[in-house]
């Protein structure tokens, strides 16, 4: 244009008349301006550069291949090459490997696995023999300590019958030991301990059972309020102990995925000392914490109100119908398969459950409700629908949503009372469910793709450290609904597999929006805060039975690298 534009003026000169002439020259320089001109550019923190980069809407996940961060939060996604030249950024990360929304565990207990971290582990006992060594192993280390432990499993064992307490007698006759099994609703207690907490074979306590011998004798194992009895006499670990188990706990969560917790079931001197942890750093988490249905933590929520911050929310209370099915504590409405006069205890009375549900109405916080038998199921359900009266946008929820009757699935209402569930149990119970609940309750039972199909929304969690926090042995749960052994050949039920969208939304934006927090996370998407993962393979696509060999390789909370 330079070259050719003071040719085109000398001849317009001689044809056009001047005022014309300085008008074209006027127009001239301005075309001359714009194309030498460039296009702003914007600033921003962090190009972040993958060959996949998982945004998603509600219900869909979009591949991009460049995201933008600043100040910790999404910016844009897109094309790479376009957002290069869009924004000029200070730092600029590549992978090779994509790029996911960070996991959310939607209920999981934090605080337990920090206990399992300075206590005895039991999980994966293969036998009761291994149980007493590892107990014995730990008396030898804390000699003079109440043995303590969790996760201990019967069905894991040749001989799948739940012991007494005699060989526990022997072995430690004067050191009070407590261990609880896998589901933590039922354990067991040496003399010691029933000698202390006053427990005798006429003892009675409501919601729960002291289990007795054939002659009438306690045997040591004491299922759901049975407990009660022991734990109030069961000193806290230290606070140092705890700080100590937390920070551990924290690097495992970190290790699968997970930023955002929620814990199902704290005390407020809890929550306040994780919260701590995550204010100084020392926890990499966001914390979303169900307060225990009890007069501490009923003062405290009136006292402050629903709490929402970036890292903490505290806005809903956790309630237990009914026991576990294991231990033979789920309320059925009919009797179990193996024990024809018993069909499950409820741990809390109905008019007080009914009662705090009106209350946390007026409250608008949240209620969740630990449901597992199919009579729980329908009794929290027609409790909910009787207080929600169709009020939306409540989110309640049912924790398990185990076993329920087809008829009642339609009182789930949709994205108003929401399923939260665990596809891992079902993996883990596919050995003896049955067995339990005879094969004409099992169309309700896992029910996880029928549940879908009615709310429209499942909030998925691991339950850990029932189960462990293995994120991605849960997600292959979920779609292949195999154990890691990849048994059975076609899946557990296998009409009520989700599919691989379907599940990770659930690890993400449904588990965020199931706890109010999808404003913050569960998505990676313009607005929210940069929590996401980058994988060692990608979960949407690769060979199913290759899904539990996924591994996290990095982990970034509000865009900063936490693992």
């Amino acid at each position: 244009m330079k070259l050719i534009l003071p040719t085109l003026l000398t001849q317009y000169f001689t044809l056009i008349k001047p005022k014309r002439f300085f008008l074209l020259v006027f127009f001239a320089l301005l075309i001359n301006t714009s194309c030498s001109q460039k296009k702003p550019v914007i600033t921003a923190d962090c190009l972040v550069i993958s060959p996949t980069i998982y945004g998603n809407n509600d219900t869909q996940f979009i591949s991009y291949t460049a995201m933008i961060i600043n100040n910790g939060v999404i910016i844009e996604l897109g094309d790479s090459i376009d957002l290069k030249n869009k924004y000029t950024c200070s730092d600029i990360i590549r992978y090779s490997d994509p790029v996911f929304p960070a996991f959310i565990d939607a209920h999981c207990h934090f605080w337990g696995l920090a206990l399992n971290e300075i206590q005895v582990d039991l999980t994966g006992s293969k036998s009761w023999e291994e149980v007493l060594e590892r107990c014995q192993t730990y008396h030898k280390k804390y000699p003079n300590e109440w043995i303590i432990g969790r996760g201990w499993d019967e069905s894991l064992w040749e001989n799948p019958s739940i012991p007494t307490n005699e060989s526990l007698n022997k072995l430690f006759p004067n050191t009070p030991l407590f261990i609880r099994r896998v589901d933590g609703h039922a354990g067991i207690a040496n003399n010691a301990v029933l000698n202390i907490a006053g427990i005798g074979s006429k003892t009675q306590i409501k919601g729960g059972e002291i289990r007795l011998s054939a002659s009438g004798e306690v045997t040591g194992l004491l299922i759901d309020n049975a407990m009660e009895l022991v734990r109030k006499h069961i000193a806290e670990p230290s606070k140092s102990q705890m700080i100590e188990g937390l920070k551990k706990a924290g690097k495992i969560c970190n290790s699968y995925g997970l930023i955002t917790l929620a814990d199902a079931g704290l005390d407020p001197h809890q929550i306040e000392l994780i919260d701590s942890l995550v204010g100084t750093g020392d926890l990499k988490l966001r914390l979303y914490a169900m307060l225990n249905n009890n007069p501490i933590s009923w003062a405290y929520a009136r006292e402050k109100g629903a709490i929402k911050t970036m890292d903490l929310r505290v806005h809903g209370f956790k309630f237990f119908a009914d026991g576990a099915l294991g231990s033979a504590g789920a309320k059925l409405k009919t009797p179990y398969c193996l024990q024809h006069k018993h069909n499950g205890l409820l741990l809390t009375e109905p008019d007080s459950l009914l009662a705090a549900y009106k209350l946390l109405y007026d409250m608008n916080f949240q209620a969740h409700t630990h449901c597992i038998g199919d009579s729980a199921n329908f009794m929290v359900l027609s409790m909910y629908n009787q207080v929600l009266q169709n009020t939306p946008n409540r989110r309640w929820r049912i924790e398990h949503a185990q076993v329920l009757d087809t008829a009642d699935f339609n009182l789930f209402g949709y994205q108003n009372i929401i399923p939260s569930i665990q596809p891992i149990h079902a993996t883990s119970d596919m050995r003896w469910a049955e067995k339990q609940l005879c094969s004409h309750r099992l169309p309700g039972a896992y029910a996880y793709q029928s549940l879908l199909n009615q709310t429209g929304i499942v909030a998925i969690g691991t339950d850990f450290p029932i189960e462990s926090p293995h994120t991605f042995a849960n997600f292959y749960a979920a779609v292949a609904r195999q154990n890691l052994e990849s048994l059975p050949e076609n899946g557990f039920l296998p009409a009520q597999k989700l599919t691989r969208t379907q599940t990770l939304l659930g690890m993400t934006h449904q588990a965020a929006y199931s706890l109010f927090m999808e404003d913050i996370t569960g998505s990676l998407k313009p607005g929210l805060q940069a929590d996401y993962m980058v994988l060692n393979k990608d979960i949407l696509t690769c060979e199913t039975k290759t899904i539990p060999q996924t591994y996290c390789t990095h982990l970034f909370k509000n865009g900063k690298k936490i693992f």
